[in-house]
């Protein structure tokens, strides 16, 4: 059974995620990154769907541009670059959360206890903006009073 989990007891960043993603700081910019979400939060403080909110603040294109880039780079196909690229966008919302406002503030949904993430489909309100992202992993603050 899923469960909500802080980012601290079961933390997305290890020093093989931080390398993962660390192309996207350069690329995008943790700045940024913060500053977005906490206009998200600012207008959805129950809010779950931050993750499709960086992606569509992303968008396809830009997205694409770097798992062109990456394919390129790695002589991989485009397609697997892709689903890996918005792969790496996921877990960097998880570090950047975590980071931002304290793993003790911030659960994730994962499949079970210290388990991988449980995604979630992307809602029809998503779609017409996103119909290039199947699913994304669930994060919400906790203790926002506190933030």
């Amino acid at each position: 059974m899923a469960i909500w989990q802080t980012q601290e007891q079961f933390p997305s960043e290890t020093s093989r995620t931080r390398e993962a993603v660390s192309y996207l700081n350069r690329e995008i910019g943790r700045e940024s990154l913060y500053q977005l979400f906490d206009e998200y939060f600012s207008e959805n403080p129950q809010g779950e769907q931050v993750t499709l909110a960086v992606l569509r603040w992303i968008g396809r294109k830009r997205m694409e541009d770097m798992a062109k880039a990456k394919a390129t780079a790695k002589g991989k196909n485009f397609d697997a670059m892709r689903n890996l690229v918005k792969q790496h966008i996921g877990l960097w919302v998880a570090i950047g959360l975590a980071n931002h406002y304290g793993s003790q503030n911030v659960e994730t949904y994962r499949q079970y206890e210290n388990g991988p993430s449980s995604t979630r489909k992307a809602s029809d309100s998503w779609k017409p903006e996103l119909d290039w992202v199947n699913s994304y992993t669930p994060h919400r603050l906790v203790n926002q009073g506190k933030i």
